[in-house]
């Protein structure tokens, strides 16, 4: 018991004795001080560190898995120089996907009704198109390529396009637009649609390349970097919409 206490030594043949008086300290109860980071958007790493060890006896020893780590569950034991343990368990919780489905409805005019449908995510939810509209609904719009980016509360993305043609037949560019560019060292490449011009611009607003018109094949571009911002014109309605690349 931790205090000061005294110990009585008798001589059971001389019946000698002494006392010895000595002081039993109580450590500090073991204890770890974490720092967990949550996983951002659907397929990011989340983060365990840890920052402190206290109490117990020096020197520690831990038994887990530091750093970005994928979704799921970690579990972690520290133990001191005199085997005294603590162990401890973390989640993390990977967020739910954000999707966004898009429904056109075409009228006799051959104009159309745009709504996006967003589901996953981390509401509340904004959407910004590219002439500067806000909503995730546009009525009565004319033919021509409608680019959108939607952003969850988290700051997670996703955009694409509508092309609105005028017999009704929408196109969705979005499921192949705006391309990948696959990487090859500092050249980026990417396959043509056919139906409008493009040009290329780096994250200070220079411009890398332009092609007019871009018909279908394979294009190639020179970059350190991969392209920050796509800007397409409909060479049918001479409409112009802009493109967001997604970290």
């Amino acid at each position: 018991m931790p205090g000061a206490h005294v110990l009585n030594w008798t001589d059971t043949l001389t019946g000698c004795w002494a006392d010895s008086a000595f002081v039993v300290t109580d450590l500090e109860t073991l204890a770890s001080d974490w720092q967990v980071i949550q996983p951002f958007c659907f397929g990011d790493s989340g983060q365990v560190l840890l920052q402190s060890v206290t109490g117990g006896t020096p020197e520690y020893v831990l038994e887990g898995e530091l750093g970005l780590l994928p979704p799921g569950q970690y579990d972690y034991v520290v133990t001191d120089a005199h085997a005294c343990f603590l162990d401890t368990s973390f989640f993390l919780v990977e967020p739910l996907l954000l999707e966004v489905e898009v429904a056109v409805t075409n009228h006799p005019d051959a104009t159309a009704d745009v709504e996006l449908l967003i589901s996953g995510g981390t509401p509340p939810f904004v959407v910004l198109w590219d002439d500067g509209a806000l909503g995730p609904a546009r009525y009565g719009l004319p033919p021509g390529l409608y680019a959108w980016l939607a952003e969850d509360a988290r700051g997670c993305k996703v955009f694409g396009a509508e092309l609105l043609t005028p017999n009704g037949v929408s196109v969705h560019p979005s499921e192949s637009w705006p391309p990948v560019p696959e990487r090859h060292v500092d050249r980026w490449c990417f396959e043509g649609l056919g139906y409008c011009e493009l040009a290329l611009f780096d994250g200070l607003g220079r411009t890398l390349r332009a092609w007019s018109p871009l018909e279908a094949g394979r294009y190639c571009v020179e970059a350190p970097t991969a392209p920050t911002l796509w800007v397409v014109r409909d060479l049918k309605s001479g409409r112009i919409a802009r493109f967001w690349s997604v970290p």
